[in-house]
């Protein structure tokens, strides 16, 4: 891929200035928003890479990804100790990645982090630098989990690991030197979901022996895979980095082995579309910080599930970055915005740990 790291150099170089005077009157509006020029000068970049097509890109598109993390993603951040681990479930173990930032035996809180990609790319690389930031900004250990991907492992495999990772933490305190009442479940994208279905999960448990969380960091979460919102679809149609193209492309991989499409009640299931839970259950949620993008498809999800969080009077802390896209807290080396969120999402977690 040495093309592709030029290209993603050369975009990280050049100033918003040069993406201003290149895009001028093309800029991109919708909803009252304006994509950001360097965002908008990024998305070209991405499609001279292509849009995948089929099973044999699946393999492209990780390199891509990961490849994008560690061009964009900035320096990585120093922090005083990073351990690699193993989680052994049933029948599987799932590599982890423990990030700290300070003392090593000191009982703290806990963030459990699920990474993005669409439950088809992404892990522990990709995701390797927003770790440590939210790591240092936090003073919180984290743990990111390298769950199952499709189409390999498909669904219902990434939510199974995600429950019984939580499962497997209530025992882990000791040897994590983690606090069981500060312990926090975070994710992007599909991480957000898989962060949903934990809440869900343990609100509707009558088991003694389960962790209960002290917050949620849902950052541009996938919500409800039955919105039918028109926004959601002209933001799919507008193709700004998270497309029609590539979602379908996602959930192929992912629902590989089901009937969908043709059988489109499979989005109504609460372990694909978490926030269709009643409120009955939301209500139970701890505090959430939540996050959009302006020129995500997944924002209509995002503003609906705020809009219930709000008529409960729920504990939330909603940010919408209306000029960015899907994707961005990856690339702290482009969007500076990067830094500011992981910053405020860390001011939650201490306030509520």
């Amino acid at each position: 891929m040495p093309l592709l790291r030029i290209l993603l150099s050369i975009f990280r170089l050049l100033p918003q200035s040069f993406y201003q005077a290149v895009i001028g009157k093309k800029a991109v509006h919708y909803d009252g928003r304006t994509l950001q020029p360097r965002a908008q000068g990024f998305n070209a970049v991405s499609r001279i890479t292509g849009s995948p097509k089929g099973e044999e890109d699946v393999d492209k598109m990780r390199q891509t990804y990961d490849l994008a993390g560690q061009v964009l993603d900035g320096a990585p951040p120093t922090v005083a100790a990073i351990r690699d681990l193993k989680i052994d479930l049933k029948g599987r173990t799932l590599a982890a990645r423990l990030y700290d930032n300070g003392s090593v035996t000191e009982k703290k809180g806990l963030i459990l982090y699920f990474h993005g990609g669409g439950f088809v790319i992404g892990g522990l690389k990709s995701h390797d630098h927003f770790c440590r930031r939210l790591a240092r900004d936090s003073g919180l250990r984290v743990l990111a989990v390298d769950y199952r991907l499709a189409p390999e492992h498909p669904y219902p495999a990434p939510i199974e690991d995600a429950l019984d990772t939580w499962a497997w933490l209530y025992d882990q305190g000791n040897d994590l030197h983690f606090d069981p009442d500060k312990v926090i479940v975070s994710g992007d994208s599909a991480g957000g979901l898989i962060s949903m279905v934990i809440a869900n999960h343990v609100a509707k448990s009558r088991a003694k022996k389960i962790l209960k969380p002290a917050a949620l960091g849902l950052l541009y979460p996938s919500c409800d895979m039955t919105i039918t919102d028109p926004r959601y679809q002209d933001l799919r149609d507008l193709e700004v980095m998270m497309g029609d193209r590539l979602m379908d492309w996602f959930f192929r991989r992912y629902f590989t082995g089901t009937n969908f499409p043709e059988d489109s009640s499979i989005l109504k299931n609460i372990d694909v579309s978490p926030a269709l839970v009643p409120d009955s259950i939301l209500k139970k949620w701890p505090p959430v910080y939540l996050m959009a993008a302006g020129f995500d498809p997944l924002r209509p999800g995002c503003e609906a599930l705020r809009d219930r969080l709000q008529a409960l009077d729920h504990s939330l802390d909603y940010k919408e970055y209306d000029d960015l896209f899907h994707g961005f807290i990856t690339m702290s080396g482009v969007f500076p915005e990067t830094v500011k969120l992981t910053q405020d999402m860390a001011a939650f977690f201490k306030k509520h740990v």
